[in-house]
């Protein structure tokens, strides 16, 4: 099954523009969340949701090594708060956001 999303080939760009919201990012398609939320789950496997958490974590060290704080990186990938943020990260990468910057990790 051929689909006009098939030629997009920046879902991360897409994503962080539309602040990794699916509703955001369906619009910017100029489709709806179902269409968003079926071709997902046929492209990637996984829910838009889903892919949209992921793709965040895994921006946040990137962030980090830049130089930006906690509190610019929340607003900057969709966090409401600073501490989900850090609640999220710590479960997926088992250490928290400031440990990355820390000495200690940089070693």
């Amino acid at each position: 099954m051929s689909s006009r999303l098939d030629t997009i080939t920046d879902w991360d760009t897409r994503a962080q523009q539309a602040k990794f919201h699916v509703a955001t990012l369906a619009s910017q398609c100029g489709i709806t969340e179902r269409q968003l939320r079926r071709y997902f789950h046929i492209r990637f496997g996984v829910s838009p949701n889903h892919w949209l958490a992921t793709a965040r974590l895994e921006l946040i060290p990137h962030l980090l090594q830049h130089g930006q704080t906690v509190k610019e990186i929340a607003a900057q990938t969709g966090f409401s708060q600073q501490g989900n943020l850090t609640r999220r990260f710590k479960q997926q990468y088992k250490v928290t956001p400031s440990f990355l910057r820390s000495p200690v990790a940089l070693k």
